[in-house]
């Protein structure tokens, strides 16, 4: 989502477009996260984009890749996942 363009100094890459996938939410499709540049699969879903919350749901097989990962990486916070 772009409103009066894009600052590249607050953002690495290219910013790319996603067709929505519902007109009720700002949906995407989506089949996988990068966890430290590392590609995760993850089951193809629906995804809500939501640039203004930190809250990040999903399922728990889904959970259990990225925290594996995560902690692969050491990249974790022990509060969350408990790694």
């Amino acid at each position: 989502m772009r409103f009066g363009g894009s600052d590249a100094a607050r953002h690495a890459g290219d910013l790319v477009e996603l067709p929505v996938v519902s007109d009720k939410y700002w949906m995407a499709g989506t089949s996988g996260a990068l966890v430290g540049g590392a590609p995760v699969r993850l089951a193809a879903r629906a995804a809500i984009l939501d640039t203004g919350t930190t809250l990040v749901t999903c399922s728990g097989a889904d959970a259990r890749a990225i925290n594996s990962e995560a902690a692969r990486r050491a990249i974790c916070c022990a509060d969350w996942c408990g790694c």
